[in-house]
């Protein structure tokens, strides 16, 4: 059985580090919320084996290229990158 997750603001955050805890094999997540939960050590980036970046070319057009730039740097350099 897949473990599935979402992560995004406006909902809160116990529900979805309780989630994160039970481990994730899919996690869906928008870029601020996701950086919440990494900064506070409940999602951790390193076993990342597929990263998926939809809207991509919307969220640079709204000036996130650094949130997405810290999420880069924090999933590791040996795994497969799809922009949508």
């Amino acid at each position: 059985r897949m473990n599935v997750t979402t992560i995004f603001g406006g909902a809160g955050m116990q529900p979805q580090i309780d989630n994160l805890r039970r481990g994730v094999d899919i996690l869906v997540a928008c870029p601020g919320r996701l950086l919440d939960h990494m900064d506070a050590g409940h999602a951790k980036l390193d076993a990342v084996e597929v990263l998926v970046l939809d809207e991509a070319d919307r969220m640079l057009d709204m000036g996130f290229l650094p949130q997405m730039k810290r999420i880069m740097g924090r999933v590791p350099k040996q795994r497969q990158t799809l922009l949508f």
